[in-house]
């Protein structure tokens, strides 16, 4: 069963786990298993699907590699652990991205024998595994665990290749390759040579002709002969080179592994040398609270759809709220045409974390298999309300996809939850909320580390939808005191430096009671594809009204017609809010009216000020005023309060944003 130790670096409590490894007898499934053990897991079987006799020694499979298969149960006998096999006949009978268990496909095969070895091997909590790029790999693999109540652990998952390459050679992976399947590799002079000789020829590949240097893409397979984990070193004493496709310039051929035998080594502890993600600094504007009267709205405009809605009062009880309000905005939704799979962003807010389990439950049963992303803070909510629901919807039948990575990695933080790191919509790239953890422990990293590591979080998710913090819309930095507040200032800096990121993209920062997991910091961006042509560009407005400047920063991405607009100024005591605030809307309209928009073409308006501003009428006013700045028509309104007070934290934000493509 699993133990809990406690991190010498962070502090934190890490769960380990025994886990059952995938292997293939590849590289990648080899190095993954270090990795485990290096992060403080117990590697406690293998697990292998090899082909049935009569197919051969290489399937047509989209999920295994069986090349090389004949070796595999002497990895075990070098580790000294057991091995437990089945045979697959390597079909795919469901091919859709989002596998769903389908009889007959190979992943059933998985399952099955991940099933026997649950009840035979007994206190299996992890399966690690071998997946570096693959969507498809992964999420079958995540599926199985997922319906076995077990934790995927793919601590490779996309990390830079040649950077990966060089680090498994670096640490010891002596593998051999066995197969060749792409234009430059040809099996009479590659089959059988070490990745370590053949690393500088792969990187060159690359930048000719786009070869994944891991060999991602199926262009070449490897055999591991011997590793730090290996008490034994395997000798390849006789081989046979198969050739498949004789193409003169993509030829196919494997090796046949006719002969092995394992030879006795001196075996010694090891430690890992990894090479690091991006560093943006070392360690969003006030605390949040909103109040008032909530008015629900639906707003509905061609593909674009808005929903707000609060918990009800009357109701004493979290789950009553949260069941009724979920229902609530299913009856709003399909009035609109809309169903949840249509939703890209979801805002979650609670009166107390504490009551996130208890939401949590209930939000998970209105999505399936890729939900929308999702940003959840504590905030204060009107009296008797603890939950708060605003949810971007966006109709469009092409161009979506979701990255809802359930693995422990390297990479970002997995999202076992019902939320996606990202949601992608025409090009528009929603991120969810990142916090400070640590992606291969799932722990969070010390107070002053969090902006920095959750920023390059956000980094990471962009870079994986083809985007970039340098094409970000707008962001928001939610953070729960003020040493928070400045280490994300510190983090944004720098990151700005590093990243070469303009000053002016529009960016919040939001003082919260508490965020998930007791974060201090967490960052939301908006994003679009690369190449991307935003615009930034800041701007003052004066005016007697509003009581001084106003600042108005905006991102707009001309082509795609997308962009954000933030506009901060003070509130001085003795002027009327409805004045400062009439006065703002006027100029944020004026800015829209640039790029040929109006208000009433928003995704969202988003109004925050502070609570002491705010009366317990005023968010019905607040949508009346801009509803009159539309004509009398509806507008797509958040009202968040924050907890300045007179001579601090006492801006008043505007934030307009236009996510949806005009096509």
């Amino acid at each position: 069963m699993s133990c809990v130790c406690t991190c010498e670096v962070s502090g934190q409590e890490i769960t380990i786990m025994r886990v059952l490894a995938l292997v293939s007898g590849g590289k990648d499934s080899c190095y993954n298993m270090m990795k485990c053990v290096a992060a403080g897991h117990e590697i406690v079987a293998l697990a292998n699907l090899q082909p049935e006799q009569e197919l051969g020694d290489e399937l047509d499979s989209f999920m295994f590699q069986t090349v090389g298969h004949e070796g595999v149960s002497l990895i075990a006998e070098a580790m000294g652990i057991p091995l437990y096999r089945t045979f697959t006949k390597g079909k795919s009978l469901t091919r859709e991205l989002v596998y769903t268990p389908t009889n007959g496909d190979e992943v059933e095969e998985l399952y099955e024998l991940l099933v026997r070895v649950c009840e035979e091997c007994g206190g299996v909590e992890g399966v690690s595994s071998g997946a570096i790029l693959s969507d498809y790999q992964r999420l079958r693999v995540e599926n199985v665990c997922s319906r076995l109540g077990l934790v995927s652990l793919s601590y490779l998952w996309r990390r830079n290749q040649e950077q990966l390459l060089r680090e498994m050679i670096d640490n010891g992976v002596q593998a051999i390759v066995i197969k060749v399947a792409s234009m430059g590799l040809y099996p009479d002079k590659h089959l059988g040579r070490t990745i370590k000789d053949l690393y500088s020829d792969l990187c060159e590949l690359n930048r000719r002709y786009g070869v994944n240097v891991c060999g991602e893409g199926g262009e070449y397979e490897t055999f591991t002969l011997d590793c730090p984990l290996y008490k034994k070193r395997i000798n390849l004493l006789a081989s046979e080179v198969v050739v498949t496709t004789s193409d003169p310039y993509a030829p196919v051929g494997y090796l046949k592994l006719t002969q092995l035998a394992l030879e006795t080594k001196e075996h010694t502890p090891f430690s890992l040398t990894s090479s690091t993600k991006m560093c943006l600094a070392s360690p969003p504007l006030p605390s949040l609270s909103l109040s008032g009267e909530r008015q629900s709205q639906c707003l509905q405009d061609g593909c674009r759809v808005w929903l707000a809605l609060d918990g009800d009062p009357c109701e004493p009880s979290t789950a009553v709220q949260s069941e009724r309000l979920f229902e609530g905005a299913c009856s709003r939704l399909c009035a609109c045409g809309c169903e949840w799979r249509d939703a890209v962003l979801v805002y979650l807010y609670l009166s107390e974390m504490t009551d996130y389990p208890c939401v949590n439950s209930v939000y998970k049963r209105h999505f399936s298999s890729e939900p929308p992303a999702r940003v959840c803070v504590s905030s204060s909510l009107p009296e008797g309300v603890l939950v708060r629901l605003e949810v971007v919807v966006w109709r469009c039948d092409s161009g979506r996809s979701s990255m809802h990575v359930q693995s422990h990695s390297e990479w970002a933080p997995a999202n076992i939850g019902p939320y996606s790191q990202s949601y992608t919509v025409s090009d528009v790239v929603f991120g969810a909320g990142q916090i400070g953890l640590e992606p291969s422990s799932m722990t969070l990293a010390p107070p002053l580390s969090q902006a920095t590591l959750s920023l390059t979080h956000v980094q990471s998710v962009l870079e994986s939808c083809d985007s970039h913090l340098t094409s970000a819309l707008c962001g928001m930095c939610y953070y729960t005191s003020h040493e928070a507040r400045w280490s994300a200032r510190q983090s944004w800096r720098e990151a700005s430096r590093v990243l070469g990121m303009s000053p002016d993209c529009p960016l919040l920062f939001l003082h919260v009671l508490d965020l998930p997991r007791g974060s201090c910091v967490e960052w939301h961006f908006v994003a679009v594809k690369t190449p991307s042509r935003v615009t930034y560009s800041c701007s003052k407005v004066s005016g007697e009204v509003m009581g001084g400047d106003a600042t108005i920063r905006s991102a707009v991405d001309k082509d795609r017609k997308v962009g954000c607009w933030t506009l901060t100024t003070n509130i001085e005591l003795f002027v009327p809010l409805d004045k400062v605030l009439k006065c703002c809307l006027s100029h944020m309209q004026a800015q829209l009216i640039k790029c040929q928009l109006s208000l009433s073409e928003l995704s969202y308006l988003r109004v925050c000020l502070p609570q002491y501003a705010l009366s317990a009428t005023c968010v019905p006013e607040i949508s009346k005023l801009c509803s009159g700045c539309v004509g009398g028509g509806e507008i797509p309104l958040s009202v968040v309060t924050t907890q300045g007070y007179l001579g601090h934290n006492n801006q008043l934000f505007v934030q307009a944003c236009k996510f949806h493509v005009m096509v």
